[in-house]
């Protein structure tokens, strides 16, 4: 289906969504059909990896360090694209569930995100090496191995460069894993989609917002962020330590 027939289906689905009391599905259906067929969106995607590439290049050449080098990407919207599974929630009329998560990794077809596997690629030709730091959990790692060659992705055979949610430690924090890796490389860039692929992200909206404020300087040097509308620790903020957002909560934080 292209991307344009997509959002006609989803657009023809929101009133039913509406009538039927599925706000869950309903407040995804923006998010996801601007992921899949917002130009900006795509390039913004190449925007930052390009930005990323220069600086990258840029400190290889005056880096001075004993370890080898290395670039640590997310997965989930970082890496690869999940809004096919995003669409089908909303289409269905559900939200986040574990058992069609682990379906969706299980085909392994999420395609790359726009200049994803180019970046990784002209990393690893530079003799960077690509470290994939994801909450997929171990279970699930052979398929997301198997999905990231398919798109294009050059995976080292030398480091365990694929680190999921149990091989470090089982916390979905990747506070340890980002040590684990640092004990091992010098990290060129870090990038990812959410807060909490650079810092453990605070539980507040002000909280989230100091901590970005705090580290100015990383932003476009050795941090780079993608746009993820669709989920993210963001929601969990609003929702004030409730575990989900609600509608409720997200109007509230509303400024006019």
């Amino acid at each position: 289906m292209t991307p344009r027939a997509r959002c006609a289906t989803l657009l023809a689905s929101a009133a039913a969504f509406a009538a039927c009391g599925t706000p869950t599905a309903f407040e995804q259906l923006s998010a996801v059909a601007w992921t899949q067929t917002a130009a900006e969106r795509e390039a913004l995607c190449l925007q930052t990896f390009a930005d990323a590439l220069a600086q990258v290049k840029a400190a290889a050449a005056v880096a001075d360090t004993s370890k080898p080098f290395a670039v640590v990407l997310d997965v989930d919207e970082t890496a690869l694209d999940n809004s096919p599974y995003q669409a089908a929630n909303v289409l269905d009329g559900k939200g986040y569930d574990k058992v069609a998560w682990r379906s969706w990794v299980g085909e392994k077809r999420a395609a790359a995100v726009p200049g994803a596997p180019e970046f990784a690629a002209a990393c690893a030709a530079m003799g960077v090496t690509p470290i994939f730091l994801t909450n997929r959990t171990t279970a699930e790692e052979d398929d997301t191995r198997a999905n990231l060659r398919a798109a294009g992705f050059p995976l080292t055979e030398a480091f365990d460069c694929v680190l999921t949610k149990g091989d470090v430690d089982d916390q979905s924090d990747k506070t340890a894993r980002r040590a684990h890796v640092t004990e091992h490389f010098t990290v060129l860039a870090w990038l990812g989609d959410d807060l909490g692929d650079f810092v453990r992200p605070a539980d507040t909206v002000d909280g989230r917002l100091e901590q970005v404020r705090d580290n100015r300087a990383r932003w476009g040097t050795t941090w780079f962020v993608l746009p993820n509308a669709m989920y993210g620790s963001w929601e969990r903020a609003l929702a004030a330590r409730a575990g989900a957002p609600s509608p409720a909560a997200m109007q509230q934080a509303l400024q006019r």
